[in-house]
């Protein structure tokens, strides 16, 4: 029986890792936390929701993620 894993879906619904899924939660907020700091320089995620542009602060980044459980 294969064991689950935790994909990290970003907040366009895609997969922050093309390769990589995590073994538990301590992997997916280390792999989350690498990702995020890829936007400290601009500081905030950007997206685009109801066909509006969205700036997420990086303080609430980890609110618009999601820890998917993949079995």
């Amino acid at each position: 029986m294969a064991k689950s894993r935790i994909d990290v879906i970003s907040p366009d619904g895609i997969s922050i890792s093309r390769e990589e899924t995590y073994a538990n939660m301590t992997e997916a907020r280390k792999a989350f936390n690498k990702w995020k700091k890829g936007f400290e320089f601009q500081g905030y995620y950007g997206t685009v929701k109801g066909g509006q542009r969205v700036r997420i602060p990086l303080d609430q980044l980890e609110n618009h993620v999601k820890f998917q459980l993949i079995k």
